[in-house]
């Protein structure tokens, strides 16, 4: 069985990308999402900050979705506060995943990596290029990366592959 491996970047992209949603929708149509969003989800946005315990409840809810709907969740821990797992592919491939991740996780899911970026691993490897170059580094992720840009130093070089 082919398994997919879901972490932080894969997950941000799963975020921002137009997978497939239990609701049709026009390009850039937020509603979809929305209108997708379990209570739990919309309840844990309401404040617009995502707790560490509301993202790890709506893992859970949107791991049991997964699972109810045939397929099995393997988690493999977590860097950074942020949870690495995977899915099998057919969840993908028949849609369970995704409309399991928009019903239960998506919105927080991206909203908890999003507060996170400033302290993740390509946050640090930033932090260590600049400091390497001899350029003390800016505070956030962006910032950081607008100083290697403007020090014609290629932000893909300071990552680890």
């Amino acid at each position: 069985m082919r398994v997919l491996r879901l972490t932080m970047i894969g997950m941000l992209v799963l975020a921002l990308s137009g997978c497939a949603s239990a609701v049709p929708t026009e390009p850039g149509d937020a509603s979809a999402i929305t209108g997708a969003m379990s209570e739990a989800q919309r309840s844990a946005l309401a404040d617009h900050v995502v707790s560490y315990d509301e993202y790890q409840d709506a893992y859970r809810r949107y791991s049991a979705c997964v699972e109810a709907a045939g397929y099995a969740v393997e988690r493999l821990g977590e860097t950074n506060r942020v949870i690495d797992y995977r899915i099998p592919e057919a969840a993908v491939q028949d849609g369970s995943a995704s409309v399991c991740y928009d019903r239960h996780f998506r919105l927080v899911d991206s909203t908890w990596q999003l507060s996170r970026e400033d302290s993740s691993e390509q946050a640090a490897q930033y932090r260590d290029c600049l400091t390497a170059a001899g350029i003390t580094p800016a505070g956030t992720l962006h910032e950081m990366y607008d100083q290697l840009v403007g020090a014609g130093i290629d932000p893909l070089q300071c990552i680890d592959g």
